[in-house]
């Protein structure tokens, strides 16, 4: 409602048609202030492009199939000549929808379809910097924290070797797919900062989560090697104690206020040992097993490192 009622009133006021403002701004809907103001710079030059060729196209073909496909086509091949990329979408809707609306004048209607479209852009940039400005720190704070839940079910379930590889591998995919989603929310929020001014609880906020995360990455790595290791051969009490230290490790990713504790402490140090002894025997090459302790005592090293930036957030 708040934009349907800036554009009306504006192009009320000028007695313009409103179609091409509210248009222009429902494909400019972009997810920080920053890309608003760039991409602005690109789409009007873009629409005047498709503008120009409606009216060109259409007074030379009049209103007919053929005038639709050329002048989409030539404004698409204009646009990507002059890298107009942003505005690919805002050109060619103008130009399309502004064929049937011509009808001689062709410039008051040039003029006309420019300033309704800048009308759109303008009104969508300012609404997006001072009405509703992009806030992504709940977003990120919940992305982190279904990140670190998916993770910790992964390593617990990877390690009671209930569920077939195949499953745990979409669990993988799942979970990368929240991480790379999180760190672009933060990217998009590092950009609104040169731009609106926020609290100082806010900032330590994003702050500890980009830590957080950065410090969350190898842990990707080490868990699809896990997944793509051959299941070793365990004795009933290997597999009970790897169990065990399957639901620590997830405990910690799981529980925000868990840090590292003599537990985890005394774990790594039993995995490091066993790792050693398993080593005197296969000098050679690295047995399935090996591999299992090697990569489960790189997750407890990034569990060591991320238990440092939650203390510094606290």
């Amino acid at each position: 409602m708040p934009f349907r009622f800036h554009y009306c009133f504006i192009c009320s006021l000028f007695h313009w048609p409103p179609l091409f403002a509210v248009m222009t701004a429902i494909v400019s809907i972009d997810p920080t202030s920053t890309a608003s103001f760039k991409r602005g710079w690109v789409r009007f030059p873009a629409s005047a492009i498709g503008a120009a060729l409606a009216m060109l196209f259409e007074s030379l073909f009049g209103n007919t199939a053929f005038t639709y496909g050329v002048t989409a086509s030539v404004t698409l091949y204009l646009c990507y000549q002059l890298k107009l990329y942003d505005g690919l979408v805002v050109a060619v809707l103008t130009a399309v929808a502004m064929v049937p609306q011509t009808h001689g004048h062709y410039l008051d209607a040039f003029l006309i379809r420019l300033c309704t479209t800048f009308t759109g852009i303008t009104v969508s940039i300012l609404i997006n910097h001072f009405v509703v400005p992009p806030d992504y720190a709940k977003l990120i704070q919940r992305k982190k924290q279904t990140l670190f839940w998916q993770a910790g079910d992964l390593i617990r379930t990877s390690l009671s070797f209930s569920k077939k590889p195949s499953s745990l591998q979409k669990s993988w995919k799942s979970m990368d797919k929240e991480w790379r989603a999180a760190m672009t929310y933060i990217q998009f929020q590092d950009s609104e900062w040169h731009y609106h001014r926020h609290r100082l609880e806010k900032l330590d906020l994003i702050k500890s989560n980009r830590q957080q995360l950065k410090d969350f990455q190898p842990l990707i790595y080490h868990l699809f090697t896990l997944l793509q290791s051959e299941r070793p051969y365990l004795t009933g009490s290997e597999e009970k104690w790897l169990t065990e230290c399957g639901e620590l490790a997830a405990d910690f990713f799981q529980n925000e206020s868990a840090s590292w504790c003599d537990a985890a402490s005394t774990t790594r140090k039993q995995l490091v040992m066993w790792f050693r002894q398993l080593s005197q025997q296969n000098t050679d090459t690295l047995s399935p097993k090996m591999k299992l302790i090697y990569e489960l005592i790189a997750v407890y090293d990034i569990m060591k490192t991320m238990s440092r930036s939650r203390c510094q957030a606290r």
